[in-house]
């Protein structure tokens, strides 16, 4: 059986390998998939498995993020973070402190700022998780799964955590909407969202920017203030609020630049 500690002491041991490093990675994410979209771990981790789908140059599919089937978070909207404010470090392949922003989650931050994220983005949800807007948007993932045959590891990464009889609800619930969705396709979202080029690179998956030092953090609020008030930005501020320069030569958001 997995327990989180034994997950964790496994991530440390394949530092040294990249490509498992990156695999562990992904595994982390596709675990928060139950928790953030009604996802078994297992159909997750597919979906961020596969190629990153475009339709062509101009056109790019919306990926799952938590306004889903919106395109996410307006990258001069969202709240500004530093790496102090999240609980649990993460680590590169070397072993230094990462600031790589895609390992750092929503569920890291500290509590205090995940409540005054999540108030933000009530609003905004067009869906409830496993209500029939949830079920309308996030069923057709669920295509080609023998849901009877999903242990708890296949639900949610890990083992040990759920009672056999929760399991077999699951798998219950999980084949029932399957079905469902088998026999009225209509009554379902169907194709998967997109939006432009252009548009995609506005919008972020997590609901905050992360800068490397709280000065900066400080200078992109006052920066995204002064803007809503008709301050236009120089090259240099446009690049720190946005993670990519006018040019479109991106940056990784969170990187000083």
């Amino acid at each position: 059986m997995l327990t989180l500690e034994q997950v964790h002491a496994a991530s440390l041991a394949l530092l040294p390998d990249l490509e498992k490093y990156h695999a562990y990675i992904q595994y982390k994410q596709a675990c928060k998939g139950m928790v953030r979209y009604g996802l078994p771990f297992r159909v997750y981790l597919d979906y961020l498995k596969r190629p990153h789908k475009q339709l062509d140059d101009i056109t790019r599919y919306i990926e799952i993020n938590p306004l889903y089937p919106q395109a996410g978070f307006k990258i001069d909207e969202v709240k500004t973070v530093c790496f102090e404010d999240f609980t649990e470090p993460h680590y590169t392949a070397s072993g230094a402190l990462s600031f790589d922003e895609s390992q750092y989650t929503y569920e890291d931050l500290s509590p205090e700022l995940q409540k005054e994220i999540q108030n933000d983005i009530d609003p905004v949800l067009i869906w409830k998780l496993y209500d029939k807007s949830w079920e309308y948007y996030f069923a057709h993932f669920l295509k080609g799964y023998d849901f009877k045959a999903f242990t708890e590891f296949d639900f949610y990464g890990l083992q040990g955590q759920q009672s056999q009889s929760d399991i077999q609800l699951l798998q219950n619930i999980y084949r029932r909407l399957q079905q469902d969705y088998d026999r009225n396709p209509n009554n379902y979202m169907n194709e998967e969202p997109t939006i432009s080029a252009s548009e995609y690179i506005q919008y972020q998956a997590e609901p905050f920017y992360i800068c490397i030092d709280r000065n900066k953090a400080q200078e992109r609020d006052s920066l995204i203030d002064k803007h809503k008030q008709g301050y236009k930005y120089t090259d240099d501020e446009f690049t720190l609020v946005y993670g990519y320069d006018r040019n479109e030569n991106f940056n990784y958001i969170g990187r000083e630049v």
